[in-house]
């Protein structure tokens, strides 16, 4: 799963508006030097746009996606470099922690509900809880009053 359409146009945006941020603020700065404000920022800002847009195309082409599979959970990028995987025997939950004073982030809970894995980009959390009861993966927190197995490494 990738992250959403609204996220990733929100990324390219911020993207562009960091480059003419750049190009104005190097207008001010380098423009008495090499003709002027005007004659700088006539070509600076114009080259700002592409500049940004192949920026964050270079970082786009790249990024991680989610993976769910009978399998387990894993963070895979479009070059099919996994950048971690948990086991579907080590999975206690799937799903959104809204616990810190941080934005909600979705995580993967052990059995006994430590955090194993945390996911930096906001997949689109319809998609992957049908993605996860497909699979037969626990959706949520893991329940307290469950008893959970001993953690793998006892």
């Amino acid at each position: 799963m990738d992250a959403t359409r609204r996220s990733r146009v929100a990324s390219y945006a911020m993207s562009v508006l960091l480059c003419e941020f750049v190009a104005l603020l190097g207008s001010v700065w380098l423009g008495p030097d090499l003709g002027g404000f005007p004659g700088m920022a006539a070509w600076a800002v114009p080259a700002g746009v592409p500049a940004g847009l192949l920026g964050y195309w270079l970082y786009d082409r790249n990024r991680a996606q989610l993976r769910v599979s009978a399998a387990g959970v894993a963070v895979v990028t479009l070059r099919g470099r996994v950048e971690w995987e948990v086991r579907r025997e080590l999975i206690g939950g799937v799903g959104v922690d809204e616990s810190t004073e941080r934005m909600p982030r979705l995580v993967v809970w052990g059995p006994t509900g430590r955090v194993l894995r945390q996911v930096t980009f906001p997949p689109d959390l319809g998609r992957l809880r049908r993605a996860c009861e497909r699979y037969g993966l626990p959706w949520g927190p893991p329940d307290a009053d469950r008893p959970a197995p001993p953690p793998p490494e006892l």
